[in-house]
């Protein structure tokens, strides 16, 4: 009986998470994306213009918005956490990318050293939209900026190093 319980919870939860996934607006959104670019149908002028203007403006609000809520936090009590996050995402990833695609393709593909230096920029800000979602907002935002302003040192450090290299 306990085992029947048991997979009926696994069920519920699976289901539970694929309606949220199913209902999350990115989702929605890439494939109501996918779907108009597949059928090949554009939405009339006016929307499109309107679409083209919120989108021109989506970066610069969400760099408010990463502003706004790192504002209201105190980094203090985060900063393993968001250490952990900086190089995890600026150092071992990129090493990584490149141990993982020198294995693949060979060290002298210039295609490792391309991925290697995109594995190396901060994250999106999407990161921290997604982290909201989580309820982690606050070490997101804090190793969003953190990561965005250490990656001049690091980005630029990588970049001697594949001229060195190349």
């Amino acid at each position: 009986m306990a085992g029947f319980c048991a997979a009926a919870d696994r069920r519920t939860a699976g289901s539970k998470a694929i309606r949220s996934f199913l209902r999350n607006p990115l989702v929605v959104a890439v494939a109501l994306a996918l779907a108009l670019k597949f059928t090949g149908l554009t939405f009339p002028g006016g929307i499109s213009q309107t679409i083209k203007m919120v989108a021109s403006i989506a970066p610069v609000v969400a760099l408010f918005v990463v502003g706004g809520i790192i504002a209201q936090f105190n980094v203090s009590p985060m900063w393993r956490r968001t250490a952990a996050i900086v190089v995890g995402k600026l150092v071992l990833h990129p090493a990584l990318v490149f141990v993982v695609l020198s294995v693949l393709l060979g060290p002298a593909d210039p295609f490792v050293l391309t991925a290697m230096l995109i594995a190396a920029v901060p994250m999106l800000s999407i990161y921290l939209v997604l982290g909201a979602a989580h309820g982690v907002e606050q070490v997101c935002a804090t190793a969003l900026v953190t990561s965005t302003v250490a990656s001049f040192v690091t980005v630029s450090a990588l970049i001697w190093v594949m001229r060195s290299y190349a």
